[in-house]
């Protein structure tokens, strides 16, 4: 039996556009950052995190891009960068773990393996995508995995 109790699921959506290179070569940027708290034993949905961020190194998004994402134009511009995405995600990850003494894997020496989990479709999300993003940003590093 797993120690699991709670996932979080989360699945950006980036900048895209019609014939780009392969996903590891991309230079996307994050446009809608969202997350849900599921609690695996019931399976209902706990928690929300939601933010739409404003792309700044290409600002304009692609018609591929909103037909794909259904995100329009007015809704990026209207959102917030991403270094305040990040941190509106921290204080709530930070949040709703506590509410529920929730740990993260490598988080606890007392609970290395955690009770809670990241669920993403692939490496894309965190391990290409977020982290690239960030390095050409300097945006430091304060995923959830280093809190």
């Amino acid at each position: 039996m797993h120690p699991f109790t709670y996932a979080i699921s989360v699945d950006f959506e980036a900048t895209c556009w019609e014939n780009q290179p392969a996903q590891q070569f991309r230079l996307s940027e994050i446009i809608e950052f969202p997350a849900i708290l599921v609690n695996l034993k019931t399976g209902m949905v706990e928690a929300e995190f939601h933010k739409y961020v404003m792309p700044v190194e290409k600002p304009q998004l692609s018609e591929y891009c909103t037909s794909l994402t259904g995100i329009q134009q007015k809704t990026v511009e209207a959102g917030v960068p991403l270094q305040t995405a990040l941190n509106s995600f921290i204080e709530w990850l930070k949040k709703e773990l506590s509410a529920r003494n929730l740990v993260l894997p490598k988080m606890s020496m007392t609970n290395p393996q955690g009770n809670c989990f990241f669920v993403t479709w692939t490496n894309w999300d965190f391990g290409i995508c977020l982290a690239k993003e960030c390095a050409r940003k300097n945006i430091p590093s304060t995923m959830p995995w280093n809190m």
